[in-house]
């Protein structure tokens, strides 16, 4: 008589996470033995008497389901044109009043003639 096979409480609610069904005829199973009635070769009865463990019953299948979409914000960085100065009076240099000093003095040196400095 062969040996029983050794499966774990632990080892059936990891198989629900990672997306193993209870048997091949359940809705969400995908094929390539991701059944836990495939991976411990149980018959559906089996299967059945299993998830009566009091750890087990009620317990499903985590289905990961993909977003449809995925929405990026990208107002945060753009500048809106209401914001941006309308008059170009608006906008100021820094150096404005020295280069206005330097043009004054520049230009008095140069009307004045040489023979009355």
């Amino acid at each position: 008589m062969a040996e029983p096979i050794k499966i774990t409480v632990s080892g059936i609610l990891e198989d629900l996470k990672n997306g193993y069904t209870r048997t091949t005829g359940e809705k969400h199973y995908l094929g390539d033995e991701k059944s836990i009635q495939e991976k411990y070769g149980l018959n559906k009865s089996q299967v059945t008497e299993l998830f009566t463990h009091e750890k087990l019953k009620g317990k499903k299948t985590i289905t990961i389901k993909a977003p449809a979409f995925i929405l990026e914000d990208d107002t945060e960085d753009s500048v809106e044109i209401s914001d941006a100065p309308t008059d170009i009076t608006d906008i100021k240099d820094s150096n404005e009043n020295e280069a206005i000093h330097d043009e004054e003095d520049a230009s008095t040196e140069e009307s004045t003639p040489e023979w009355m400095a």
